[in-house]
């Protein structure tokens, strides 16, 4: 089965363990973030979009990593109820812990069906 990834945050070790995950494992993957904080990898396995409302429609699996040093830029790219309302059918959240409601996911979001439950 073919799932749509999206990640939602910058370039750092998360985003770019993604972006390895995706080479490895042939996962459809896209970056979704503002202007500049683009992975900066000379790789054609993954995409890269500054529009949320473009790719969220395509979208199986949403990932996020914490967005706290730059809230008020990525604020647009809060995951919400309504944005996931807007994905794939059955489509999934798997924020990266430590996740902030309020800040990357909404409270609504994480105690939705949406989110990936975990157990440790």
């Amino acid at each position: 089965m073919d799932l749509n990834y999206i990640y939602i945050g910058g370039d750092g070790n998360i985003g770019r363990a993604w972006v390895e995950a995706s080479k490895t494992l042939g996962i459809n993957l896209t970056q979704v973030c503002p202007k500049g904080f683009e992975i900066d990898i000379n790789s054609k396995t993954f995409n890269i979009s500054n529009s949320i409302d473009e790719v969220i429609v395509k979208s199986d699996i949403v990932l996020t990593d914490s967005i706290s040093q730059n809230k008020e830029l990525f604020a647009p790219y809060q995951v919400t109820i309504n944005l996931m309302s807007k994905a794939n059918t059955n489509a999934l959240l798997n924020p990266c812990p430590p996740f902030f409601r309020g800040e990357e996911v909404s409270s609504d979001v994480i105690d939705s069906s949406y989110f990936v439950v975990r157990t440790e």
